[in-house]
């Protein structure tokens, strides 16, 4: 095992409803009960020289019916077959010669394709020991998420026996325990999904690196393996039970600061003994008869995300907390054995699977939102959802549909020094026990930088024709003193005064004043105003259009088209206080189509839901096109007879209000602004 939790990961997994997915049941009675089981390259055909592996199907000596070892242990049946995944000995007896590093695994069938599953519960009968006074390692029984990479390299064609200790040509690998030169150990378990293993051999001491933290048994930085119970999510230890009884192995358990402390567990491995990982005595002959058959359960609590595990008929873990994300998986056994030997059999297995019922409880109510960013600059996105409380969530945000965002598990995603190629389309895949949802694609628009900052933008209200002063002041303070910023005639009421100051402070107070008594006190209003500066060509013509930070990438507008007759040349956008965030472009300024809507009118009512639309064009340049939709609908063209001066298009109106939109393309390619009209069709009128 790799370390024990002091604490087990809590989080709570609840829902309203699940559904029974599946079940399987396997008693081993016949030859045939092997068929469809994938035993990956370990099936042994019962002499040595065809053996790659040592999972047999063997005809007598099982557990006998279903159920029998929950009133007690029970001894092998006659006539009643079993799966035995290891053995001590080809021909155990007396004398016999222990059997060395051996493994079994299987593969069950797939009885539930596809379902998510929230919960189980398993039962089984198994018998191990007599192999050696001290055996190793252990087996496992795992319910393995799909994609596992054990899955994956059984899928291309690798054995269990390829992965015994090390990793198969196509990586497929169990978990370790913790010491570097102990890889891919199948009484671990699988590195994906619930993993419960036996294991019987205890390896010591070892060093767990630093970072992350170690949560170690007897010192930071140490932990120890152990003989028991090891039960793990998704590669994460969660709960361990050590069963020192039932192995006559020495254990070196080294407390904090101290020596070594060898202790031996005594060999006690009684059938009764819950406490016992073995199931009978080591008698010396290496047969599997003296041992018996006891009862194994598990259960994963699908309402409450919750484990309990019963060993020999008693509960060991009751209502355990742990981390399993609900998914779709499949059923593996592994076992395998070192120098010293044990037989590893099992018998009578049933599984019942629970499935996630589609429900409400997962629901998007803000979805992440399409936006625009300027490369270099940070985007991010988020969404909110409420859930059927007290439910967990997990999330995986997506790029472009299929690619999913590594690390990206929160209900928030962050992208710095956003580049042109992260532009495009994210998802959030939001998941809790109940079910999925997965949220509307929200566009990243990624626009080149433009060079601008925020300056103060001053109203000043007053006498027209009067002497104003205008003062400002970066802090108050004991000796603080106002200083002039500017002293003029108001020309007009209001006149704007912008603060070009460099550098500008973090904060500044301002105040206006005038000696002569007016009749109209002098005011101000501060705003803000963002200051852009233009280069080009004097006499030359840049395009302002500014966008949303937040909503449609395509909703540009038009602020003003400057003719330069400087370089640079400041422009200031005014209109952008209280506004939501802007970001803009400049763009050489080209003659445009110019597009207008004529029928309707703005807030006409019309009669009649069959309703033409026209509206004419001009441009330097030949229009070619022009293009129209209603009410969001997809942009249809429209039609013309006389070269698009006049174009017209008939619509289909909805009752109520309906909002036609339009714009134009001209030979050289240049779009014309999209027009609106909004109007209303009153049926019946």
């Amino acid at each position: 095992m790799r370390r024990i939790l002091l604490d087990a990961l809590v989080l709570g997994l609840l829902c309203a409803a699940s559904a029974q997915a599946g079940s399987y049941t396997n008693t081993f009675n016949s030859a045939n009960s092997t068929n469809g089981l994938n035993f990956g390259g370990s099936l042994w055909d019962g002499t040595t020289a065809s053996r790659t592996g040592s999972a047999a199907w063997i005809k007598s000596g099982g557990a006998g019916p279903i159920g029998g070892t929950t009133n007690g242990p029970v001894f092998g049946v006659p006539g009643d077959g079993y799966l035995q995944m290891t053995f001590a000995s080809e021909a155990c007896g007396p004398n016999y010669t222990p059997s060395s590093y051996l493994c079994g695994g299987v593969l069950f069938d797939d009885f539930d394709p596809g379902e998510v599953v929230a919960g189980f519960t398993f039962e089984c009968d198994l018998r191990m020991g007599n192999g050696n006074p001290a055996p190793a390692d252990g087996f496992s029984i795992n319910y393995v998420r799909n994609g596992d990479p054990v899955l994956t390299a059984l899928a291309a064609g690798d054995t269990f026996p390829q992965m015994n200790n090390r990793a198969s040509p196509n990586g497929g690998q169990f978990r370790d325990n913790g010491d570097s030169a102990d890889l891919s150990l199948m009484e671990e378990g699988t590195q994906t999904g619930l993993a419960i293993g036996f294991d019987m051999w205890d390896s010591g001491d070892y060093t767990v690196p630093a970072n992350p933290p170690a949560v170690g048994k007897w010192a930071p930085g140490f932990t120890h393996d152990q003989i028991g119970l090891d039960i793990s999510v998704d590669d994460v230890l969660v709960i361990a039970l050590e069963m020192p009884n039932g192995t006559t192995q020495g254990r070196n358990e080294t407390p904090a600061g101290g020596t070594p402390n060898i202790t031996d567990s005594n060999g006690n491995n009684a059938a009764t003994d819950p406490t016992s990982i073995e199931t009978g005595p080591y008698d010396g002959t290496g047969c599997p008869d003296g041992l018996a058959w006891c009862h194994f359960k598990v259960v994963l609590d699908p309402s409450t995300q919750t484990l309990s595990v019963w060993w020999k008929n008693t509960q060991l873990v009751t209502n355990a907390p742990v981390n399993y994300f609900p998914s779709p998986g499949r059923l593996l056994m592994a076992a395998r054995v070192g120098g010293s030997t044990a037989n590893i059999d099992v018998d009578n297995v049933v599984i019942t699977t629970s499935a996630m019922l589609p429900s409400a409880c997962v629901n998007i109510t803000t979805p992440p939102p399409t936006q625009t960013a300027e490369m270099g600059s940070v985007a991010w996105f988020f969404v909110e959802v409420t859930n059927t409380p007290p439910t967990a969530t997990y999330y995986q945000w997506c790029f472009n549909a299929t690619n999913a965002l590594g690390g990206a598990t929160n209900s928030y995603v962050v992208l710095t020094n956003v580049q042109s190629a992260e532009g495009g389309a994210y998802t959030v895949v939001v998941t809790n026990i109940c079910g999925a949802a997965t949220s509307a694609p929200a566009l990243l628009s990624v626009i080149a930088p433009v060079e601008r900052r925020i300056v103060p933008a001053l109203n000043l209200t007053g006498d027209v024709g009067s002497f104003l002063h205008l003062d400002y002041l970066n802090a108050f303070g004991l000796g603080a003193s106002w200083l002039s910023l500017s002293n003029f005639t108001l020309l007009s009421t209001p006149q704007l005064y912008l603060d070009l100051s460099e550098p500008l402070p973090a904060q500044r107070f301002y105040r206006a004043w005038q000696t002569n008594a007016p009749s109209v006190g002098p005011a101000l209003d501060m705003r803000l105003a963002t200051e852009i500066p233009l280069t080009g060509e004097v006499g030359s013509s840049v395009r302002i259009d500014y966008i949303n930070q937040y909503g449609p990438t395509d909703a540009w507008v038009t602020l003003d088209t400057v003719t330069l007759t400087n370089s640079p040349e400041l422009y200031f956008d005014v209109t952008m206080f209280r506004q939501p965030t802007r970001l803009y472009r400049l763009v050489a300024a080209t003659t445009i189509p110019v597009l207008a809507i004529l029928a309707p009118t703005a807030n006409q009512t019309v009669n009649n839901a069959l309703c033409v639309v026209s509206g004419t064009t001009s441009d330097k340049v030949a229009v070619t096109d022009v293009w129209y939709r209603l009410n969001g609908a997809g942009w249809t063209q429209a039609v013309t007879t006389n070269g698009w001066t006049n174009w017209s298009a008939q619509v289909t109106l909805s009752p109520g209000t309906n909002l036609v939109q339009a714009y134009a393309q001209d030979a050289a390619g240049n779009l014309s602004l999209t027009n609106s009209v909004s109007f209303v069709y009153a049926s019946g009128g």
